[in-house]
């Protein structure tokens, strides 16, 4: 594990697992404590904002896993990897019963088990199990169960299965059990299996693969079973709110096709004033609101769109 953690301090190497991985010194949450360079924050990211530069190197884990990483702090982008450039590459690594949990009572944050934010290249990686959550009352919050923000990187030959959660009244949250947001990337032959939930926010946004695609983003030969619901959107004043959830997507103004989602998609958007000058609350099998292209895609699963005026 703490070999892990020395990755931070050469950002642009190599780096090859030789075996699994157990992270559980990273927290008290698995039983003996932080231990040794962690603090009750657990795990810090590998490459993120507050060090001044990205991941630019390389991960191969060759089909090995990391269990039991756990991190439980503010920071603006979290996982294994905080923020990871263009040019990096990780393949072959999976991630069992992470924890990453970030919140602050004003911060942005993008939050996954493997990368909290990707211009790079992820392929054949998966996360087994785990909770990974976003909550704060600024600007946006993306949480997803592999990466939290893809943008203009590639994901491919991937899954994840994990709980994933956004909270709080920021003026965007994004949730997908993939990918939180994908601007401008790509996702193919990838699936996710887990929850994803948006709670709360002026634009809330949940997707069983994918909260959004946008930015020219696509999504191919992909699919999703698990739940997406967006709910407790509430107008405090706004003059706009909205609710988008889809089995697949819950916003797109990319590119899906040859996909599918199978899981079901509910919103309910709260409106508790006026006057306001735009709502759109939407929920769709495949895709909650959509003005990009579908081709050859499917859902099996049921859509649900509830408005409660409370004024």
């Amino acid at each position: 594990a703490h070999q892990l953690q020395l990755m931070a301090y050469d950002l642009g190497a190599s780096y090859r697992l030789a075996g699994d991985i157990d992270t559980s010194a990273t927290s008290t949450a698995y039983g003996a404590g932080s231990s040794g360079m962690w603090s009750s924050r657990g795990f810090s990211p590998v490459g993120t904002w507050g060090n001044g530069a990205n991941f630019t190197g390389a991960l191969d884990g060759q089909g090995h896993s990391i269990q039991r990483l756990t991190i439980q702090s503010a920071d603006s982008f979290a996982g294994l990897f905080g923020l990871v450039g263009s040019g990096a590459q990780i393949r072959n690594v999976g991630l069992a019963d992470a924890m990453v949990e970030v919140s602050s009572g004003s911060g942005s944050h993008q939050v996954g088990a493997l990368v909290g934010h990707n211009a790079g290249s992820i392929s054949n990686s998966w996360v087994s199990g785990g909770n990974i959550k976003a909550a704060s009352n600024g600007v946006q919050n993306e949480a997803g169960g592999l990466v939290g923000q893809n943008t203009g990187g590639s994901i491919s030959d991937s899954h994840a299965l994990a709980s994933v959660t956004v909270q709080g009244d920021a003026t965007r949250n994004y949730a997908g059990g993939l990918v939180g947001h994908s601007g401008g990337g790509s996702i193919e032959r990838s699936y996710a299996t887990g929850s994803a939930v948006s709670d709360g926010g002026v634009y809330g946004h949940a997707g069983g693969l994918a909260g959004a695609l946008s930015g020219g983003g696509t999504v191919h030969a992909s699919h999703a079973t698990g739940n997406a619901t967006v709910k407790g959107v509430i107008n405090k004043g706004n003059l706009e709110m909205g609710t988008f959830a889809g089995g697949l997507v819950g916003w797109s103004s990319g590119s899906i096709n040859a996909s599918y989602a199978s899981g079901n998609a509910w919103a309910h958007g709260i409106l508790d004033s006026g006057p306001i000058s735009s709502m759109r609350n939407t929920a769709g099998g495949l895709a909650g609101y959509n003005e990009g292209g579908i081709y050859h895609s499917y859902a099996s699963g049921n859509a649900t769109l509830n408005i409660t005026y409370s004024f």
